[in-house]
Parts: structure tokens; sequence; C-alpha cells
């Protein structure tokens, strides 16, 4: 017989895992409308205080880090003149860590 104690309990973090995963596709799918118009995100609770991202423009840790990328002269420079193509996200949950990647390519005006 099935001990309900252990199911359980394999259960409940298998749904924190889904649960843990769908937001950090929500904060990507937010991160593009947001950035587009030249602002930068607003901090919302359910977005990570200790994340970091990478770019071909370098690296960045925390929020203050993507909204000084984004308030920057390089990306203040694209912005209207370009569009974020992203394809499936992929996330890695690795116990509180997770990595996430997918594949992008940025369009400028004229291409």
């Amino acid at each position: 017989m099935l001990d309900l104690e252990p199911a359980v309990a394999a259960l409940a973090r298998r749904v924190q895992a889904l649960e843990d995963e769908l937001a950090i596709h929500k904060v990507i799918a937010r991160y593009g409308p947001a950035s587009m118009p030249g602002l930068a995100p607003a901090p919302r609770p359910s977005s990570p205080t200790t994340a970091s991202a990478t770019s071909p423009s370098g690296g960045m840790e925390g929020r203050g880090a993507v909204r000084a990328m984004i308030g920057g002269a390089r990306h203040q420079a694209m912005v209207g003149r370009c569009a974020h193509q992203m394809g499936p996200v992929i996330v890695t949950l690795d116990d509180d860590r997770a990595r996430r990647s997918r594949p992008t390519r940025l369009r400028k005006g004229g291409e």
C-alpha cells in the first residue's frame, strides 16, 4: 500500500517546481514589453532580487544592473528601432537556483 506522507511531500515538491518555473517564464515574458518603451521594469514582489543575466554587452547582477542597462545609452539608442524575437524559453531548476536559456535575435530597423 502507498505511504501517503512521502507521496504527498514528493507531489508538493513537484508542484513547487512547476510554480517556480512558471514564475520565471512570467518574468521573462514581461521584460520585453517593459523595456522597449525605454523604461526599466518596476520592481515586482515576484521578481528575483538576486538574479543575474548575461548579454552580448556583459553580465548583470540584480534588478539595479538590469535597470542601468535598460536606461543606458546603448539600449536607449535602439528603442523604437528594433524588436526582440525570442524562441521558447528553457528553464532548468536546481534546488533554489534556476537557469534559463532561450534563442533570441535582436532585429534592428532596416534588417
